[in-house]
């Protein structure tokens, strides 16, 4: 049985510790090396520092390959200036950048994201900010792919929302392991 656990609208008000990924049961402890072999088909491990932006790789044909993914939804980083100093408060107000928007600014587990209703670098929007997953049996940050897990079943959605959310936002923990967990498809 899964059960979903969407993220906390301008951050969780709970107080409860939040588990760190356990030791990761299959996937390599660092980054592989693109090229190298591998032995688990189809198996995909992400790393990364950033709780929000994490480089996936996957096992195919034997040898590890960086995911399309990767490239589709790279890890930009914020221009100087970009974030303020403390979290802005919900519906501040805030200009998309040259880079077009959508890089998160992270405070603790508490991420916030310059929304605009219009496309295009320079148009005004407004800051939201959302906190880790509602259930407290979620890691407060985004997990990598294939981090050890001890909650089957337990699916942890760390997606700002369906537009802005890259591939893997959402993960299930399934032997052991952070899983891919749901898609998002942007209705526009």
């Amino acid at each position: 049985m899964i059960v979903s656990s969407r993220r906390c609208a301008g951050g969780c008000r709970d107080t409860t510790p939040r588990p760190m990924p356990l030791p990761r049961p299959v996937c390599p402890a660092t980054a592989p090396v693109v090229g190298e072999p591998c032995t688990h088909g189809q198996l995909v491990c992400g790393y990364g520092d950033l709780s929000w932006c994490k480089d996936k790789y996957q096992c195919v044909v034997g040898a590890w390959a960086k995911e399309s993914t990767s490239a589709n939804y790279p890890c930009l980083e914020q221009p100087n200036g970009y974030c303020p100093s403390v979290a802005p408060k919900a519906q501040a107000a805030c200009v998309v950048g040259d880079y077009g928007g959508g890089i998160p600014c992270e405070y603790g587990a508490l991420l916030c994201i310059c929304n605009t209703p219009f496309s295009g670098p320079g148009r005004g929007g407004n800051w939201t900010c959302f906190g880790p997953p509602e259930d407290t049996r979620c890691p407060a940050s985004l997990p990598g792919l294939g981090e050890g897990c001890a909650t089957p079943g337990l699916s942890c959605d760390y997606a700002l929302d369906e537009c802005t959310s890259a591939p893997h936002d959402n993960v299930f923990c399934f032997d052991g392991a952070w899983d891919v967990g749901r898609s998002y498809f942007c209705a526009q």
